[in-house]
């Protein structure tokens, strides 16, 4: 998901995905332009795994594979 969505907030909607307990078992990847999540991002919104663009492939890769074996 992205943290800039046609107007909505990727990170508030990534909360509230992580804090229901009918959802909270979705995996999410933030993805965003910016260089990188603070920590405090990292640990309030609860995304699954934080990738900034521009991304490699191979990395969205291995991502994938660890979110699809936990």
């Amino acid at each position: 998901m992205d943290v800039i969505l046609n107007g909505d907030n990727g990170l508030d909607i990534c909360q509230a995905i992580k804090e229901s307990s009918f959802t909270k078992h979705i995996k999410i990847v933030m993805m965003t332009a910016s260089n990188a999540f603070s920590k405090v991002e990292r640990e309030t919104y609860l995304a699954d795994y934080y990738i900034s663009k521009p991304f490699d492939i191979n990395e969205i890769a291995a991502m994938a594979k660890q979110l699809i074996g936990k």
